[in-house]
């Protein structure tokens, strides 16, 4: 299953690469972070402190430039590839929250019977699988939304156990 679904990315990261108009500030605030250690953009040709984003997105592109040796247009493809990475921990927990909303209440431990068909829905998505190939900061908000849904998920089965039982 993560093979195909590593497949399907590779696929889109070397044939339909993106690059939205974002991209650029977000390259220019990582590059001007690893370089001059300023977190913001250039003005007047000086690095500027800055607090137009947040600093997720910046902080994992400054992580790719540090990691590869180059910056800005010359690590897309590297980023891109990290995202791929990335991209696998959704598709993970897409498929524990299925298996969490399929499961019996009482049964939380059974829940591993019921991840294969959610996670070959989930690494196999297209639309999940494209975000690799557009440096943005979607991967990472489906990775925090799965995450607060499972969260979400655990919590209410906790609180109807201590009401009900």
């Amino acid at each position: 299953m993560l093979i195909a679904g590593l497949c399907l990315r590779l696929f889109f990261v070397l044939k339909f690469p993106a690059i939205p108009a974002t991209q650029f500030f977000y390259e220019q605030i990582a590059t001007n972070w690893l370089k001059h250690h300023v977190y913001g953009m250039d003005v007047g040709g000086l690095s500027r402190p800055s607090i137009c984003a947040m600093p997720g997105y910046p902080a994992v592109s400054c992580l790719m430039y540090a990691l590869t040796g180059r910056t800005g247009a010359h690590a897309r493809l590297w980023v891109m590839v990290a995202q791929i990475a990335w991209i696998f921990f959704p598709g993970l927990v897409t498929a524990r929250l299925a298996a969490l909303l399929l499961a019996p209440p009482k049964t939380p431990r059974r829940t591993s019977a019921c991840i294969p068909s959610p996670l070959w829905l989930a690494v196999l998505c297209p639309f999940t699988a494209n975000y690799a190939a557009v440096p943005l900061t979607e991967v990472f908000a489906v990775l925090w939304t799965g995450l607060a849904c499972n969260f979400l998920v655990l919590a209410l089965r906790r609180a109807q156990g201590r009401i009900f039982c």
